[in-house]
């Protein structure tokens, strides 16, 4: 009994044995002796698994933040300079456009037109009749019409349409005559003028402007001036009746009457013109240097105030209210 004890007991420690020829324990075996076997590559590192390794990004080539922005700006200004020369060439001839215009402020290259209307005053003081008569009354008169103005640049072409009066009633005696050969000058003569004056201006604000230029003119003489004997009488002279008329006239007042252009007295008679051989114009001229002001608050609207000499009537003033258009 005790035997069959230990046969059993040795039959059951054969069977924890693996055989050879078994599969499964070859298997444990092998793995039992994996774990117990040291890795030759402990403390070095370990690769990863094929399936495990993550893709890392394809390096690309990159430009400098400074060589993008150059380039950037050079490609900026290149296509500014080409807006510019396609705008160059699509713009028109002129650079003034009726918006340019409109404005109160005048602008080079823009044109301006005004209707208005003008006064002018004229007198001769006695200093400038001494120099060609003996004796003469001086004279004041009055000159007014319409005028149209056109400027540009600064250049002003005022054309005028009015009429002037060369009214005068006094003694009129002339150079190196007598004093007997004083006589009473009664006018009224007048003319129809046209004038032009070209107005240079240089402006000291938008709104006020010096003027300075040249007034021309040619008018045609209307009316009559009669010729009469004169006498002394007071501080002046006074008118003969007739030949010896009246007494105290004396020499003055001589005889006997004739014509205009004739040797004798002359008693309330018409002067003869050009055009008859005699001394009173058919035509007048005007020649005046001129030096003004013009104010012009909007641009529908400016004054001119202004002066000179014109070489034919003497000094002026004139005024001017012209409206634009």
């Amino acid at each position: 009994m005790a035997g069959t004890f230990a046969l059993g007991t040795s039959i059951a420690s054969a069977q924890d044995v693996a055989l050879p020829g078994d599969p499964s324990d070859a298997e444990a075996q092998g793995e039992a002796m994996m774990d117990a076997a040291p890795d030759p590559r402990v403390g070095e590192p370990s690769e990863p698994a094929p399936d495990a390794v993550a893709e890392e990004p394809i390096a690309t080539p990159t430009t400098p933040a400074s060589v993008v922005a150059g380039g950037s700006d050079l490609m900026a200004e290149q296509a500014e300079a080409e807006a510019r020369v396609a705008g160059e060439d699509d713009a028109p001839a002129t650079v003034d456009t009726p918006s340019d215009c409109s404005g109160s402020v005048e602008r080079p290259g823009c044109k301006y037109y005004f209707l208005g209307a003008m006064y002018r005053h004229t007198w001769t003081p006695g200093f400038i009749l001494n120099l060609f008569t003996e004796d003469a009354t001086k004279t004041n008169n009055v000159s007014f019409g319409l005028s149209f103005s056109y400027r540009k640049d600064g250049l002003s072409v005022v054309t005028d349409l009015y009429w002037q009066r060369f009214a005068v009633n006094g003694p009129f005696r002339g150079l190196n005559d007598p004093i007997e050969e004083t006589e009473i000058i009664d006018s009224n003569l007048s003319a129809v003028m046209v004038g032009v004056t070209f107005l240079w201006s240089s402006n000291f604000s938008d709104v006020f402007a010096i003027e300075y230029g040249l007034g021309l003119g040619l008018g045609v003489v209307l009316g009559d001036m009669t010729r009469t004997e004169a006498y002394p009488s007071g501080d002046g002279y006074a008118p003969c009746v007739a030949p010896g008329s009246p007494v105290e006239g004396g020499r003055f007042c001589d005889g006997p009457p004739a014509a205009d252009g004739a040797s004798g007295g002359h008693y309330g008679v018409v002067a003869r013109k050009w055009t008859q051989g005699g001394s009173v114009p058919n035509v007048w001229l005007r020649l005046a240097p001129t030096l003004g002001v013009r104010i012009k608050p909007i641009r529908q609207l400016q004054f001119r105030l202004g002066g000179g000499f014109d070489i034919f009537s003497g000094f002026f003033g004139e005024a001017r209210i012209d409206i634009g258009f």
